[in-house]
C-alpha cells in the first residue's frame, strides 16, 4: 500500500515537473517570436539548451538554444536564458541585417538583459523586459521589487489583468491597449499576467 501511494506521488511530481518544463518552453519561444519579429529576423527552431546557477542573484537559469535566419538564407544561432519565468537576456551572434543591401553587415552579439544596456538600445529595439515594464507603469522595477509586487496582488483566474483593482485608470488603460493591439509591451504584460496567477 505505502508502495502505491509512494509512486503514485513520483507520478504526480513527474508530471507537474513536465508540464512546468512544457509552460516554461511554451514561453520561451513566444518571446523568441515575439523578439525576431521586432528585429526582421526569422525564427527557425528552439530547443532547450542546459541549465545553469547563477549567483548574482542568486537563482537558476534555464537557457534556450535557437536558430534564426536574418536573410532567409544565412543560419545563425543564439541564446535565450530564463530565470524562472522572467527573461534573463538574450545573446546574438554577429549576424548579416538584410535592408535591402546585400553589402550591409552589422554586429549583433550584444547581452539584452542588463537594464543599462537596454536602456541605450531603447531607441533601437523596441523590445521591453519585465523590468522595464515596471518602469512604464511608475512601479519600482527591481528584481526585489517586481518580486514583492508579484507576491501580494494575486490575480484569480476570472479577472483579466487591466482589469484588475489594483491598477490606477491610466495604468489600467496602457496595459488594455497594449494587449489589445499586440504592441511590443505584449511580452512582459503576458508574462506578468501569468505570474500573478500563481
Amino acid at each position: 500500500m505505502l508502495t502505491e501511494v509512494v509512486l503514485i506521488l513520483l507520478l504526480l511530481l513527474g508530471a507537474a515537473l513536465f508540464w512546468r518544463e512544457r509552460q516554461r518552453g511554451e514561453l520561451a519561444t513566444l518571446m523568441l517570436r515575439r523578439y525576431c519579429k521586432a528585429q526582421g529576423l526569422q525564427l527557425l527552431s528552439v530547443a532547450l539548451s542546459h541549465r545553469s546557477w547563477s549567483r548574482s542573484p542568486p537563482g537558476l537559469i534555464t537557457c534556450y538554444q535557437f536558430e534564426f535566419s536574418s536573410d532567409g538564407e544565412s543560419h545563425y544561432t543564439g541564446l535565450l536564458r530564463l530565470r524562472g519565468q522572467q527573461l534573463a537576456g538574450i545573446e546574438l551572434p554577429p549576424h548579416r541585417v538584410y535592408d535591402g543591401d546585400p553589402g550591409q553587415d552589422a554586429m549583433e552579439g550584444e547581452l539584452y538583459s542588463e537594464p543599462a544596456k537596454l536602456e541605450k538600445k531603447r531607441m533601437e529595439s523596441p523590445y521591453h523586459t519585465m523590468n522595464t515594464l515596471f518602469d512604464q507603469l511608475g512601479l519600482p522595477s527591481d528584481d526585489l521589487s517586481i518580486r514583492r509586487f508579484v507576491n501580494s496582488h494575486p490575480l484569480d483566474s476570472g479577472t483579466l489583468l487591466p482589469e484588475a483593482p489594483f491598477w490606477s485608470p491610466s495604468q489600467a488603460d496602457f496595459l488594455r491597449d497594449a494587449l489589445y493591439n499586440d504592441s511590443d509591451w505584449s511580452t512582459p504584460i503576458d508574462e506578468l499576467d501569468r505570474m500573478l496567477r500563481r
